[in-house]
């Protein structure tokens, strides 16, 4: 059983993370079709992959949260 700053912490990682997660994907989806030349499209692919990388990450360590939080 969860003492109550144990909660609250994990409460607060939890609403950091579902931010954390809109953001990505806000960023993961806004890429533009203004690519000049294959650097560009080249560094696009590269920060998607790394948000992709994170996403899942931050991902995990939610359902992580919610299980300890008897959520899931």
């Amino acid at each position: 059983m969860l003492n109550e700053e144990r909660r609250k912490v994990l409460e607060e990682e939890l609403n950091d993370i579902k931010e954390q997660l809109t953001r990505l994907e806000k960023e993961s989806t806004d890429f533009g079709s203004d690519v000049d030349g294959g650097d560009e499209e080249s560094h696009e692919t590269e920060a998607f992959n790394m948000n992709l990388s994170l996403k899942e990450t931050l991902k995990s360590r939610l359902e992580e949260i919610e299980k300890e939080l008897g959520e899931n």
